[in-house]
């Protein structure tokens, strides 16, 4: 779904049998971060004070680009078996499905943004910051958004990133988890809201001709103590 709230890629992925996996044999830890929603609006405040610039990147089929570390066996998918070679495969990879793909791919991407010489906050552990340059990445599974002032500190990154994990460039972030961003910095000014979200969850329920009201409640309503009764 895009920021018009229309379908704007179909997609299709095989997926592992996860729910078939037996904890301490085919998997230990699953928890995985995620960037908190305060860290992120406070990220844009600072920019916006700052006069710096956010850029947004998507990781395609992140997962899968974590080495799995346990023994796993998989059965061909039906329909795309092969007939010379008719054994269950072994997987190397974290496939979509598994109980502890999001976390191998959050261990994954840390080491990466770690080793490129950005450290995890203490507030947030998916909120990365560069000791020297005007630099933070905040990472909310495959969503990525990068603050930065100079355009050649993006760059390194960005190619960086593209190089190891084919990171899409999605350019000035305007629409984050459901949020629309509407940054301008000539004038100082973000703006955060979830129009979109609200028109969707009327539609939903059959409301979206509804009249708006500031209250909910009838104005000529009289409310009394609990002591009168």
């Amino acid at each position: 779904m895009g920021e018009s709230g229309k379908v704007e890629l179909l997609k299709a992925r095989i997926c592992a049998q996860g729910f078939t996996q037996e904890f301490l044999k085919d998997y230990f830890e699953t928890y995985a971060l995620v960037a908190k929603l305060d860290p992120i609006r406070v990220s844009l405040v600072l920019v916006t004070q700052k006069g710096m610039r956010v850029r947004q990147g998507d990781v395609p089929t992140a997962y899968v680009k974590a080495v799995l570390a346990e023994v796993i066996y998989v059965r061909q998918p039906r329909g795309f078996e092969e007939a010379s070679q008719p054994h269950v495969w072994r997987q190397k990879k974290a496939l979509y499905g598994i109980k502890q793909a999001g976390r191998e791919w959050n261990v994954e991407l840390n080491k990466f943004l770690i080793s490129y010489g950005l450290k995890p906050t203490r507030e947030d552990a998916c909120v990365y910051v560069h000791p020297v340059d005007e630099l933070i990445v905040l990472v909310y599974v495959d969503d990525i958004l990068i603050d930065y002032r100079d355009e050649l500190v993006f760059r390194g990154l960005m190619q960086a990133l593209q190089s190891k994990y084919q990171i899409k460039d999605l350019g000035d972030a305007r629409w984050f988890l459901g949020i629309r961003i509407a940054m301008n910095l000539s004038n100082g000014v973000t703006t955060l809201d979830q129009s979109q979200f609200a028109s969707e969850f009327l539609r939903r329920f059959g409301m979206d001709d509804c009249r708006p009201r500031k209250t909910p409640l009838d104005q000529r309503t009289v409310l009394y103590s609990r002591a009168q009764g």
